[in-house]
């Protein structure tokens, strides 16, 4: 399914999640502790996410996947 939207949208692998999961970009960025603007950055690849930010945002998504 991710796959699919990355394709057929022309989406990140970060867009497709965060649309499966029927987060907000607001919601996606609370989730990972950044401001709504970095996590813009991040998700459209502009920003890598870096040393600092993969645990957060792993940390986010298995917070996600377990609580769903």
């Amino acid at each position: 399914m991710i796959q699919y939207l990355m394709f057929s949208h022309d989406w990140t692998e970060m867009r497709a999640w965060r649309h499966w999961r029927g987060h907000s970009k607001a919601e996606a960025a609370r989730r990972v502790g950044v401001q709504v603007s970095t996590y813009e950055l991040i998700e459209d690849g502009t920003v890598d996410l870096g040393p600092f930010l993969q645990p957060k945002f792993e940390s986010a998504l298995l917070e996600a996947s377990l609580s769903e």
